[in-house]
């Protein structure tokens, strides 16, 4: 794994510079192979951090 998440960081590196890899999709495959390490607490958003809105409401810039 670790040698893998060291030729994404390279394609990064390389991103934008006529690569086969863009910078958002090095940034998915790094966090995707982060989520081996992480524990479900540190994945999770705590439940105070959160909102709910009613199913017809309009997310907008003001709900946020």
């Amino acid at each position: 794994e670790g040698k893998l998440k060291a030729l994404v960081s390279i394609h990064g590196l390389e991103a934008g510079k006529g690569g086969e890899l863009s910078h958002d999709e090095t940034t998915i495959i790094s966090g995707a192979l982060d989520l081996t390490e992480k524990t479900t607490q540190e994945a999770m958003t705590p439940i105070e951090s959160t909102f709910s809105l009613a199913v017809n409401s309009k997310l907008d810039c003001l709900s946020l």
